[in-house]
This record gives C-alpha cells, structure tokens and sequence, in this order.
C-alpha cells in the first residue's frame, strides 16, 4: 500500500511538472493536421456528434453535385473542401476524420479551454499508473524501479520524448499501456495482448506489435502454441481493438475499412522504400536511437539468462515488423515506429524486475523517486513562470477575424477556423484551379461569404489573385496584422 501511494503521489507530481513545462507549447489554437485532427475530434465528441457532420456543411450537397457534373474528379474534391485531417468519402458523401478515436475519446472529457493544455499531463499519469499496475510485486522494491524513475527524467527532458509531449498527439497516451504490455508478456501474454490491443484504438498501425506475442506463447520443448491459448488470444485481441472497429463501422460502413485517406494507406514505391531506409535508420532519428539501445539490451538479457529461440524471435519481431512495415509506407513520419521500441523497454523492466535490492535500495528509491518528482515539478514550474500566459478566450479571439466568413481557404489555419468558429475550412492547395473557380463560384452564388488567407498557403499569392480574378467574382484585398494578405469575396 505504501508503494501504491509512493506512485500515486509520484504520478500526481510529475504531471503537474509536466502540464507547467509544457503549457506554452499548448496554449496556442490546434494548427495542421494531428493536433486539429485529434482535437476537434474530441470536441465532437464532448458536443455528442462525432458521426454526424452534415449539419455542420449545409453546402456540402448541392456543391458536390455542382463539381461532379462539371466533370471534377473526386481526386480534386477529397481533399479542398475540408481542412487537414479530413477528407470526403465519395460512397457516402460525407466527410470524416481519419484518426482513431483513443486520444479523442480520452481528450474528450477535459473542458476544452483546459483539453489541450491537459495533454502532457493525462500523458504522464497513465504512463506512471500504468507501470505501478503492471509491477509483479506491489510492494517490493527491485531494480525495475530504479531504472524506471531514471526513464521518468529522460522522457522529461531528451527527445524523442519531449517532442511528443509538446504537441498533441497518438503516442504519448499510449506509453504507459506499452510499457506495462512489455513488462507483462513473458508470464502473462494475454494481458499484454489486451493493453497492445487497446493501443490499436489510438493508433492502428500497432495491430501489428500483437502478432510476436503468439511466438512468445510457445511452451518450453515444443514448436507450436496451445491451439486454445491462440483462440483465446484472438478474442481478447478483437475485443481489445472492438472501439475502433465500431469506430470504423459507424464511419465508413464497414468495421474493416480504414478511416484513412488513400494519401496515408499508399504504399512506398521502390525509390520512395530506398528513401525510407536511408530515413529510418539515420542517426538523427531519435526512434532509432532508442530502438538500438533497447534492442542490445534485450538481446543481453536473453544471453545472460539462456532464453529459448522463441523469446529470441519473438523478442526482434517486435522492431523488424514495425520497421519493414513503415518502410513499405509512402508517408515518412520520425515517430511512426515508436511502438516496439516502448514495448522492448517494458521487457527490459520486466527482467530487472527480478532482481530484488538489499535493505539500502529499499530506503533509498522511494525517496529517489520523490526527488525526481520534486526535480521535474520544479523544472516545470520555472519553466511555466518565464513567460506570460493567455486565458483560452484570449486566443480564440486573435482568431476572431476568421469567425467573420462561412469558409476560409487556408492551409494550416483551416482547422484552426472549424476549431474557434465552427465555420468550414477549405484547403487551397490541395486540388486543381478548376476546382477551386467552381467550387468558389458555386459558394458565392448560394450566400456562402468567403476568406482567401494568402500567405498560409503553398500556392503563391499571385497565382491565387489570378485565378479568384479569372472566376469573375467580385473581391477586394485586405491585410491583418495577424494573417498578413487576405483576400475577402464580396
């Protein structure tokens, strides 16, 4: 119980140290696409329409006809009539998220002036609560703590931990219920099936880190697992990533189809697999970093303890899986092979979890644990204090001149418009001239007013002067010390 309370406490300070070192970095609006895409995601939810948006685009009917009758591609449709982060299905004619519902649905519950600046913190209590939960032994003190108090300092202040918790996103959340599969799956393999299956519904790509479990599963002496221990994996797992496929269902009418755009399911063509490797495994990939230390870790441990070929398999399919795979997908991203590195770090835990330490280490780690809470709220404190803060209200008004428009084409900023106006944000760049004239025509002829943000957007602004002139429509130019060039049609 003493133990128990020690983490709770520990868990309560850093997240509080956590929420104040990193609350410059969230005070501002979502921009882009993750951090709208999760964000308003979680605000449809907590405003109870999360697959229901068609309300919010009374327009989105009679446009779509008016496109495709002129003989627009749904290519050029997809992806300009909604902001980052979303995207038209043309079998259904609505336009979704493609996010995973599992940093959303936990987001969700936060008020929204404090549902950003909360993200650190969530982060950082389930990462610490999930590891006191996955310990073998509540109340006794071994090596496993020491090094898991010394890994709380380093995500607080190396990357590519600090990265991921200075914006909003599907990783963090999911630290703590990795590391506690890892430290769990050599005894109990169904459990870890349950926590990499609860993961899937934040991000899906980590389906994959279930499949080395079953390798992990084989008995000593034989070659192949208990066919009921596979079934009985199977049915955890399904109904572990259950919320995403319901998710999935409700989304695009079949609990298999990903909610994912084509841009982010394509997969990476010879030249882009050759980039991919060349990106990957560079040294500057922090990823890689972690995934190489706690691979030699590994492997260490599983010669030091004479570990049978399964666990070896099993052990490196973790980052052989994840990594062939990003390496087969067309988008680079730095952190999408974060996941087998977390886990392996769990495992590590796990062994060191077995080496209990004599009566000093028992005195000593719960108040080096303390210090370290202490250290990083303190840290966080300092940090929170160098600069002056903005209420929510406060930075949804420097927005203000946004909410004045029923549609603002934009690039970063059209999210950013849906989440502190509720009107729609259009992406200029992402389609064809010939699209853009229709589609602004169509608007202005139905009493849609409209913004043109011309310097948040890969289009030059003279190009898009030209072609709103060429559209015939009446416009005028204005600036904004905050959005720079604008142009307003009339």
């Amino acid at each position: 119980m003493r133990l128990t309370l020690l983490w709770i406490t520990v868990a309560i300070m850093i997240g509080a140290g956590a929420l104040m070192r990193f609350y410059h970095k969230h005070e501002d609006l979502p921009k882009g696409c993750d951090e709208f895409g999760y964000l308003n995601q979680a605000k449809a939810m907590s405003e109870h329409r999360t697959f229901e948006n068609h309300s919010d685009r009374p327009w989105l009917p009679g446009l779509l006809d008016t496109l495709r009758s002129t003989g627009i591609t749904e290519q050029e449709i997809s992806w300009m009539i909604a902001p980052h982060a979303y995207h038209l299905i043309p079998e259904t004619n609505t336009i979704i998220n493609q996010y995973p519902p599992g940093t959303a649905f936990l987001l969700h519950f936060i008020p929204i002036e404090w549902r950003k600046i909360s993200f650190p913190l969530l982060a950082m209590i389930i990462l610490i609560i999930s590891y006191g939960l996955a310990r073998k032994d509540k109340e006794k003190i071994t090596a496993q703590d020491i090094l898991f108090t010394l890994f709380l300092l380093l995500i607080f202040f190396s990357p590519p931990f600090i990265t991921e918790l200075a914006r909003v996103n599907s990783l963090a959340f999911t630290w703590g219920l990795l590391l506690a599969a890892g430290m769990v799956m050599e005894k109990r393999p169904l459990v870890a099936a349950t926590l990499i299956g609860l993961t899937v519904n934040f991000r899906a790509a980590n389906l994959l880190m279930l499949m080395p479990l079953i390798l992990l599963m084989i008995p000593k002496g034989r070659l192949i697992p208990d066919l009921k221990k596979i079934m009985l994996f199977g049915i955890i797992s399904l109904l572990a990533v259950s919320p995403l496929l319901i998710y999935n269902w409700q989304l695009t009418g079949s609990a298999f189809s990903t909610t994912y755009s084509a841009i982010d399911t394509a997969f990476a063509g010879w030249s882009q697999f050759t980039g991919n490797l060349l990106y990957y495994f560079d040294w500057d990939q922090r990823w890689f970093r972690v995934h190489l230390a706690v691979v030699i870790i590994c492997v260490v441990f599983m010669i030091l303890r004479k570990a049978a070929w399964n666990e070896y398999a099993g052990i490196i399919l973790f980052p052989l899986l994840n990594y062939v795979f990003f390496l087969m997908h067309a988008v680079q991203m730095d952190y999408y092979p974060y996941a087998s590195s977390v886990i392996l770090a769990g495992w590590i835990l796990g062994q060191l979890g077995k080496i209990p330490i004599g009566y000093a280490g028992r005195f000593f780690v719960p108040y080096m644990a303390l210090i370290v809470g202490i250290i990083i709220l303190t840290v966080g404190f300092d940090r929170f204090n160098q600069k002056q803060t903005s209420t929510f209200g406060e930075v949804v008004d420097s927005y203000k001149l946004l909410c004045n428009y029923d549609i603002v084409w934009a690039d970063l900023y059209s999210g950013t418009s849906e989440y502190a106006c509720g009107n729609n944000g259009f992406r200029y760049f992402t389609t064809t001239p010939r699209a853009r004239k229709t589609a602004m025509q169509y608007l202005h002829n139905n009493g849609y007013s409209q913004l043109i943000l011309l310097d948040d957007s890969p289009v030059e602004p003279p190009v898009v002067s030209s072609e709103v002139m060429k559209s015939g429509l009446a416009f005028r130019y204005s600036q904004s010390k905050f959005f720079l060039r604008l142009i307003i049609i009339e």
